[in-house]
């Protein structure tokens, strides 16, 4: 599509699709449901709004995604528009595995691409161990952890010294401004203060019953290495400056040993780029990941 090319209109959907165990999850999309399909899973105490730039990109009603992709997403259980069980048994592994093929099968997707950002990355490993590789076409990390057990390899030591205060529900507000002032890096473009406000209302009304699951909660990798080792494609884009995901660890958590590798990975790093790189650098971004799409999409 050329710049004299009138825009699309492409079709937006919203819908509430109950999960295995009946929590209900909130999920929407935009484009062209025959073109491969990117989900994209938002980060801690968030909602799917994290990503508003990516489904609202352009003017005149122009979205240069939707030339190539069909995008979705959906904001995790105990966030945002979801449902927010506080009981332990609702945030086992496969709860969240379960809630990830409720919006597969809601939106009729074959083989999706996962796309997550920050602690949003443990998705992946509860896919992973609940359902085989070739369920996902790839994975794509957005300065994101891929799992539980992969925190305390990949956090900076300012990511885990906002662990105590986000348990503390005397401090909330106080400690949910600095971590969305801790997104972006100074000389990048800043949230704005609407995104900046729903992003502070979304973790101020998480109840602290499933902030404590989500921040404690464990996963078994067998199946994330498994998929690694298989041939699962990866793409990791990170920010030279983040001060929540250290780079250096991310490349050493992947390393691994002999059993614990990602075959087919790519590292993509941004100069002088924060935790929140699709926010930063959205065409940089975007050109990354649909060359990524490109290269490993199957017919759907």
């Amino acid at each position: 599509m050329d710049a004299t090319t009138p825009p699309r209109s492409y079709k937006r959907t919203s819908t509430v699709v109950q999960s295995a165990d009946g929590t209900p999850i909130y999920a929407d999309s935009v484009g062209d449901a025959s073109k491969p399909s990117i989900i994209f899973v938002h980060g801690f105490g968030l909602s799917g709004i994290a990503f508003d730039g990516i489904f609202e990109e352009g003017s005149e009603g122009r979205n240069q995604w939707e030339d190539d992709v069909y995008l979705v997403r959906y904001d995790l259980r105990g966030h945002g528009r979801s449902g927010k069980p506080e009981d332990a048994a609702s945030w086992d592994s496969k709860r969240l595995a379960e809630d990830f093929d409720a919006v597969v099968k809601a939106f009729g997707l074959a083989r999706p691409f996962l796309a997550t950002w920050s602690l949003g990355g443990l998705t992946v490993t509860d896919v992973l161990a609940h359902f085989p590789p070739r369920y996902l076409s790839g994975v794509i990390l957005l300065a994101g952890y891929p799992s539980a057990g992969g925190v305390l390899k990949i956090a900076t030591p300012s990511a885990l010294a906002l662990i105590p205060p986000l348990l503390d529900p005397t401090n909330t507000i106080a400690t949910a401004q600095s971590f969305i002032a801790s997104f972006t890096a100074p000389e990048s473009p800043q949230l704005s203060y609407t995104m900046q406000q729903a992003m502070l209302a979304n973790i101020v009304t998480q109840p602290k019953g499933c902030t404590v699951h989500i921040l404690t909660r464990t996963q078994d990798e067998a199946g994330f290495w498994a998929a690694g080792k298989e041939g699962l494609p990866m793409l990791v884009i990170t920010g030279t400056v983040d001060p929540l995901v250290d780079q250096e660890g991310t490349r050493k958590f992947f390393e691994g040993t002999e059993d614990k590798q990602w075959k087919d990975i790519q590292f993509v790093s941004l100069e002088g780029v924060g935790h929140m790189p699709f926010w930063e650098r959205p065409a940089k971004v975007r050109d990354t990941m649909l060359g990524f799409v490109a290269r490993y999409r199957t017919v759907q």
